[in-house]
């Protein structure tokens, strides 16, 4: 199993640990069976009672875990309800993001704009410099000073 993934159950076993007993009881024992067999055993995370779950310092995949732990298990019916709307919200929020993140308009927009102002920079650097022909006294100084420094 992949490290990330492990040690997300072993974040939940963890905070199994902490929990009420009854609703660790609520879980299939299937599933606690599977965190107690796959959890990183020298990896232990820290939690500090002081604080919310939500300000630990928890992998993504721990706070996935425990939201489908709560929707599937702890959650009564009107709860429930609300929780896949809200969840549901989240996600058509997220893939609209993705999908503007990565929109084809999108992704080449940044290039244009640098393009641009390297196509600029090169018309600058390029663009036709006036050329003044030195005057009779100019000349005159010159010639005077490629003979004296024969």
């Amino acid at each position: 199993m992949e490290r990330n993934l492990r040690k997300a159950y072993t974040g939940v076993s963890k905070v199994l640990s902490y929990m009420d007993p009854r609703y660790v009881e609520m879980i299939p024992q299937k599933f606690k069976t599977l965190l107690e067999n796959e959890k990183i055993l020298d990896y232990t995370p820290y939690i500090d009672l002081n604080f919310p779950l939500a300000k630990q310092n928890f992998q993504r995949e721990t706070f996935i875990i425990l939201a489908i732990l709560n929707l599937n298990y702890w959650c009564e019916n009107k709860e429930r309800k609300n929780l896949i709307a809200i969840y549901a919200e989240n996600d058509k929020k997220r893939e609209k993001a993705i999908k503007e993140k990565y929109k084809p308009d999108n992704l080449f927009k940044s290039k244009k704009n640098i393009n641009n102002e390297i196509v600029k920079k090169s018309q600058e650097e390029t663009s036709l410099i006036k050329y003044k022909e030195k005057n009779f006294i100019l000349k005159l100084i010159d010639k005077i000073k490629n003979i004296l420094n024969k």
